[in-house]
């Protein structure tokens, strides 16, 4: 299959598991009787995420359809949270092969983790709310919604007994069937495409490319790391986990769920 051809499969792929991630977040809206989120809240926005490279492809194939000077405030934000300054996190290409290199490094992975998101506006909304990925749709769906959630109880909730939507639902087996054509067809003609990194580095990339050569050794070296290595089972790649797979992954990468989707 050309290059072409399966990034126009791949997005077409990416839209159905949008859809209904959709769906299922109508079913959970209905079951509490009330709205995911509280208004202006932007609690679950105030930190990063890991997307797949096809991800951020999809988000700037869409963004382009965007008036130009939108494009340019939101690639400008992307720019600034690229050369953002994180107190313990240490410059490019300053890797030494020191004996806990690995543990530093994942201190600063950690709070890189913690720094804002750049598509969050100042009123709280998402700039490419219709394009998100995926973690960002089903976050507080497909699992409980996190402690911090300052929407108001739904139906039958109390404290942190919040209800979800769980892997039982039909629609969600769907999504995990289309996240696994998805990620079959990418390791089959796209593997670069699986490729995960922090949002705004993996956009600003594709964005600009030039920029990015111009600035990059500006950079801290925790905000361009690739997060390419096998996981098994693969089907975690995009971020929707089973209770057997993420206690899978747990055995070898206890901090992967923080940036996933558990799916009890």
């Amino acid at each position: 299959m050309p290059d072409a051809a399966a990034a126009r499969r791949a997005f077409e792929l990416l839209e159905g598991i949008y859809k209904d991630l959709s769906l299922v977040s109508d079913t959970l809206s209905c079951i509490l009787g009330g709205p995911l989120c509280a208004a202006a809240c932007g609690r679950c926005c105030q930190q990063p995420i890991l997307i797949t490279d096809i991800a951020a492809q999809y988000i700037v194939l869409n963004m382009r359809t965007l008036p130009p000077e939108r494009q340019l405030d939101i690639k400008n934000r992307l720019e600034q949270w690229l050369l953002f300054d994180i107190p313990g996190v240490r410059p490019k290409f300053s890797n030494d092969g020191r004996p806990d290199e690995e543990a530093l490094r994942n201190h600063e992975y950690d709070l890189v983790s913690r720094l804002w998101c750049p598509f969050m506006e100042e009123d709280k909304r998402c700039s490419i709310y219709p394009w998100r990925d995926i973690t960002c749709r089903a976050w507080g769906v497909t699992r409980p919604a996190a402690a911090f959630c300052q929407r108001p109880l739904g139906k039958d909730e109390t404290g942190m007994n919040r209800n979800y939507v769980t892997c039982d639902n039909h629609t969600v087996q769907g999504v995990q069937h289309q996240i696994a054509m998805l990620r079959g067809l990418l390791e089959d003609f796209m593997p670069g495409a699986l490729t995960k990194g922090w949002v705004p580095f993996m956009v600003f990339r594709l964005l600009d490319g030039k920029r990015l050569d111009q600035i990059k050794g500006k950079i801290q070296e925790a905000k361009v790391a690739a997060y390419a290595k096998p996981v098994n089972p693969p089907v975690i790649t995009l971020g929707i986990l089973t209770k057997e797979q993420a206690d899978a992954v747990c055995e070898f990468d206890p901090n992967f769920l923080e940036q996933s989707i558990k799916i009890e």
